[in-house]
């Protein structure tokens, strides 16, 4: 069999040189090499091209090599989706692709001068060169010319990264791993918001492997840091992009800036490797909605070529850090399906001061690219099946915790298990997160979630409990009582209405009703009518009628005693200073063990 690895040698040849040799290195060179035979008749010519590490050389004689081409190393051959094949080569430590057709006799020449590759282009010399390169084409096995940062499913699963050939990541440490770990557990310990932003990058690598190894139906989904600057947005997010290359790697940190199909191509990459997107809501001319629901599809949608075939779509499996000071998604402007695949971070820090922002990204710039191959490692040497059984078993135990579940509750808790999971794999490598303190964000998150999910009901919170503070500057309302003089009906003139939606924020008259009218807060008087006629000191007009008693369900039960205040138990208080009543007082309470200080409203 023909080795196209370079064979070591003792000689040295220069360009357009040669080199002598005996019988016994020309019998251990000759197994190596491939003989041609270039021209026809009396102007054939005869070479035998073997590939060392001196260079490409000409077995001339038993006695002589001759100098054929500058050395360079043969890496392998892709096919693309359209079965084109290139050979990857590596000259003077960068790769480059070379198409096979590039590689024919009256290309070559050109092809490898382009690339500072020098050829012999005496009889016939170059000629013999382009069929020993072809013939390396037809031997080396063919890889998939779509690179691919994380997984790849080959026969055998693999983790494509700094370590891959060619590398497709970066990686670099200027100190021991164990150096590494102990500095890095010191830069996070303080904030657990970083903490979560590490760990949901890191879920990008076990969401993949769980999708490859045990079809496990996960969603892609993002985490969305939303606050003002200097709070540590993009230095969390250089620091989650290190894990898996230096933060000067465009595969892993970037803008947030181009066409859809640009963004998806940059995606078609990833599978188990996260990216990191800064500044995400700079103007762009793409529907960051569209962006996100095709994200967590984990494939862009189907498109034609100019001849009507289908055009080969990306995929992905990865989880996407934003940075942004205006929220990705919004509940008033998104569906809900589109709000539950983002973890919206709103207004926490992640750095404690800005020196400790400083030496984060000191450290990042110079250590890179560790973390993300010892997971994979990790990952490899356990059972994907007990893998998953500690995923579902977190997400178990995340459903318990949810004081209260709504339709996105599972949705949710795939995503919060993805982090939690990974949190733990970390610290069993040496990086200490505290997943109990993650667990508890998860609630949270949940929580605030939970709240969207029914944004009739928060609404219409809002708008009573306007209704119930500027009662006496508000007219063209109308309240239909019972017998029992309680509230029944409750109708509000379009104008009244308009102007109650613009003082509590809610501007979009449309999205408003529409919500109100799906949770049933209104009642239409017909079918494919909404709004109904109210007559007010006998002058008709149009408004909509609101359903007291399901209002009156959207607010819960009112407990009197929950409000009762013993002010006998809390002994005399002090007026400590004025203050406006907006801002209540200051107090203190002094015959307690321990003087109690605080602010007192009058409620």
């Amino acid at each position: 069999m023909i080795e196209f690895t370079p064979i070591p040698v003792g000689f040295e040849l220069e360009r357009f040189g040669s080199a002598s040799i005996d019988l016994h290195e020309w019998m251990r060179l000759r197994k190596y090499a491939l003989e041609f035979v270039v021209g026809k008749g009396v102007n054939a010519t005869s070479f035998t091209v073997l590939h060392t590490e001196a260079g490409f050389a000409d077995l001339a004689s038993h006695t002589q090599v001759k100098w054929l081409a500058d050395h360079f190393e043969l890496l392998c051959v892709a096919a693309d989706e359209k079965h084109r094949h290139f050979l990857d080569i590596q000259y003077d430590g960068v790769i480059h692709r070379i198409p096979f057709e590039a590689l024919l006799p009256d290309k070559i020449c050109a092809t490898l001068f382009r690339i500072g590759v020098a050829v012999d282009r005496t009889f016939g010399a170059y000629e013999a060169m382009s069929m020993y390169l072809q013939a390396a084409v037809a031997a080396l096995p063919v890889e998939d010319a779509r690179q691919v940062l994380g997984w790849k499913d080959s026969n055998t699963l693999h983790w494509c990264g700094a370590a891959h050939s060619p590398p497709v990541l970066r990686a670099h440490l200027e100190m021991s791993p164990e150096d590494y770990l102990a500095e890095l557990n010191r830069l996070i310990l303080p904030m657990p918001s970083l903490q979560f932003v590490l760990c949901a990058a890191a879920a990008s690598t076990l969401l993949a492997y769980l999708r490859i190894t045990e079809k496990l139906p996960a969603d892609c989904f993002g985490v969305s840091l939303v606050g003002t600057s200097s709070t540590g947005k993009t230095t969390a997010l250089k620091l989650a992009a290190s894990l898996y290359s230096s933060p000067d790697d465009e595969n892993v940190f970037t803008a947030f800036y181009g066409t859809a199909n640009a963004l998806h191509s940059m995606l078609g990459k990833h599978h188990g490797v996260p990216i990191a997107y800064d500044e995400s809501t700079i103007h762009n001319a793409i529907s960051i909605s569209n962006f996100i629901y095709a994200f967590t599809q984990g494939q862009e949608k189907l498109r034609l070529d100019s001849n009507a075939q289908l055009k080969y779509r990306n995929s992905w499996a990865c989880t996407a850090l934003f940075s942004s000071e205006t929220y990705l998604v919004n509940a008033e402007r998104d569906n809900l399906g589109i709000v539950a695949r983002v973890i919206t971070l709103d207004g926490l820090t992640y750095t404690v001061d800005g020196t400790h922002s400083e030496q984060i990204k000191a450290f990042t710039g110079k250590n890179y690219g560790y973390i993300g191959s010892l997971l994979a490692e990790h990952l490899l040497a356990s059972d994907s099946a007990e893998i998953l059984q500690q995923f579902q078993d977190v997400r178990e135990e995340l459903l318990e915790l949810f004081p209260e579940t709504c339709s996105l509750s599972e949705r949710l808790a795939m995503n919060y298990a993805m982090i939690i999971t990974t949190s733990v794999m970390l610290s069993t490598l040496g990086i200490q997160t505290n997943t109990e303190i993650l667990k508890q964000m998860c609630v949270l998150l949940h929580g605030e979630i939970t709240e969207e999910a029914h944004p009739g009901k928060n609404l219409v919170c809002r708008i009573f409990n306007y209704i119930s503070c500027s009662y006496k500057m508000l007219e063209g309302i109308k309240w239909t009582l019972d017998r029992e003089k309680k509230p029944i009906k409750v109708e509000i003139l379009e104008s009244t209405f308009e102007q109650i939606l613009e003082q509590i924020g809610a501007t979009d008259k449309k999205t408003a009703v529409r919500v109100l009218l799906d949770e049933g807060y209104l009642v239409t008087p017909e079918k494919n009518r909404i709004k109904a006629k109210i007559s007010i000191d006998g002058v008709v007009s149009y408004g909509y009628r609101f359903c007291y008693p399901k209002i009156d369900e959207a607010f819960g039960p009112v407990n009197d005693a929950v409000y009762t205040y013993k002010r006998q138990s809390l002994g005399p208080m002090q007026i400590m200073e004025e203050r406006e009543a907006a801002y209540g007082r200051d107090y203190q309470i002094t015959d307690q063990p321990k003087p109690i200080e605080g602010k007192l409203f009058l409620l």
